[in-house]
């Protein structure tokens, strides 16, 4: 198997694994993955219970930028409660295909509550399998061409566009809960 065919496929068979973990709520999907987001709320009680999951629906629904806002919530045995985008519509897979998903936990020893954003695993596997595409022809010898600099350029700003509109979400998140603990 040639390494730019498990470089195309690879991304599409992690992106359809993640959709069914995310599906199903698997707990450890929410809880481990690569960090970009961590909003640590101090709290001054040590017996604190989180939001209810229809509250946290009421108040995370109405929408950012005008962009509808799909967020599901669900709660697991350990109190913590995990978040994604919503795949009702066609909103959601137009504006937030998931490329991140989320974890509320609260951290009895340093008592504070950390809203957490991972990134999905298919997203970096994608960018990998998209710089070795457009890097790859530059490395084999007696094929030297020019790179094509402005894909990587327009990839990398695309992808941070898409990330900063996740992250304000995720941040809505954070400050509803952090008012409401305060």
């Amino acid at each position: 198997m040639s390494y730019a065919l498990l470089l195309s496929v690879c991304p599409i068979v992690v992106a359809i694994c993640e959709i069914m973990l995310s599906v199903f709520w698997v707990s450890w999907y929410f809880k481990y993955g690569f960090l970009i987001f961590r909003v640590s709320i101090p709290v001054k009680t040590l017996n604190v219970k989180l939001p209810p999951i229809d509250i946290l629906t009421r108040s995370c629904g109405d929408s950012v930028m005008g962009l509808p806002r799909s967020i599901c919530f669900h709660s697991f045995s350990d109190g913590s409660i995990a978040f994604r985008p919503s795949f009702k519509g066609f909103h959601a897979f137009m504006f937030e295909f998931f490329i991140m998903r989320g974890l509320i936990r609260f951290n009895r020893v340093t008592h504070n509550i950390s809203v957490s954003g991972f990134v999905s695993w298919w997203l970096i596997l994608g960018a990998v399998s998209f710089l070795f595409f457009t890097i790859h022809p530059i490395l084999i010898p007696g094929q030297i061409t020019s790179p094509p600099v402005w894909s990587i350029i327009g990839f990398c700003v695309g992808l941070y566009v898409y990330y900063y509109i996740c992250a304000m979400r995720y941040r809505t998140i954070a400050n509803y809960i952090a008012v409401a603990y305060q």
